[in-house]
C-alpha cells in the first residue's frame, strides 16, 4: 500500500478502503472511501448491484481492495476492477463495533480531502476496524477498552498528519508518563495498546474533539 501505480496513461491503480456504497442506477454502485496514495476517492461501479455468477467479491463497506480504475479530471473515478486484500466485514457481527465503524467511515469521509495523501491516518482506521472485528470475541471489558482505542487511535493519527498533535501538546488529561508517540504507534498497530483506565480513554477522545474543532474539522 505505496503510491498510486500508473498502469498505462489511461489507467491506475491504488489501495482502497470502502466505506460508503450507494445505488446508482437499476445495476451499478457509488461507493465512497480512502486511500493511502489518493486519499478520499469516489468510484462508480457499473454492475456492482449485480450477483456476480463468475464468483467475485462484492463490492461492500469495510473491505479493502486493490482497485484499477481509469484515470480522469472527473470527480467520479470508473472502476475497472479489484482484487481484495483484506475483508474487515466481520464487523456486522457486533452492533456495537458497527456503529463505531460507521462513525469512523463518517469521520473519514467528512473530512479526508480528495487527493491528498493519508497513508497514516490509512493505516490508523484499518488497525481500528481490525480491532472492532476481534473485539466481537473477548470479554465486555476488553471490548469497551477496543471500542475506545478504535475512536481514539484514528483521531490522535488524523490530527498529527494535519500537523495539530506534537510531542509537545499538552491538555490531553493524561500524565506525563504517557507518551503520544507510542499511543501513535498502537494506533498504527505498531505496538500493543497501553494500560489506561476507561476515563483516560474518554479524556483522550475528548480532548482529541476539541482540537479537531479548533483546527475546523467536523465531528459526526
Amino acid at each position: 500500500m505505496g503510491e498510486a501505480k500508473r498502469m498505462s496513461s489511461d489507467f491506475e491503480q491504488i489501495s482502497f478502503l470502502s466505506l460508503r456504497k450507494t445505488p446508482y442506477s437499476e445495476s451499478s454502485l457509488v461507493v465512497a472511501g480512502i486511500s493511502p496514495e489518493r486519499g478520499q476517492v469516489h468510484f462508480l461501479v457499473k454492475g456492482g448491484r449485480k450477483v456476480s455468477k463468475k464468483g467475485g467479491v462484492p463490492v461492500d463497506v469495510f473491505r479493502i481492495f486493490e482497485v484499477t480504475y481509469r484515470a480522469s479530471k472527473s470527480d467520479l473515478k470508473l472502476w475497472q476492477a479489484a482484487s481484495l486484500i483484506e475483508d474487515l466485514g466481520g464487523i456486522a457481527k457486533s452492533s456495537q463495533s458497527m456503529w463505531v465503524a460507521g462513525w469512523l467511515g463518517r469521520f473519514a469521509l467528512m473530512n479526508v480531502a480528495e487527493g491528498v495523501p493519508c497513508p497514516a491516518f490509512f493505516r490508523a482506521i484499518r488497525q481500528a476496524l481490525y480491532r472492532l472485528c476481534v473485539a466481537i470475541d473477548l470479554d465486555e471489558d476488553t471490548r469497551q477498552i477496543l471500542f475506545r482505542t478504535a475512536e481514539v487511535g484514528p483521531l490522535l493519527v488524523f490530527l498529527q498528519e494535519h500537523g495539530l498533535l506534537s510531542a509537545e501538546s499538552t491538555g490531553s488529561g493524561l500524565d506525563k508518563t504517557t507518551d503520544l508517540q507510542k499511543l501513535l504507534d498502537m494506533a498504527e498497530g505498531k505496538r500493543g495498546i497501553p494500560r489506561l483506565a476507561p476515563e483516560d480513554w474518554d479524556r483522550l477522545r475528548e480532548w482529541c474533539v476539541s482540537l479537531l474543532k479548533y483546527g475546523d474539522y467536523r465531528v459526526p
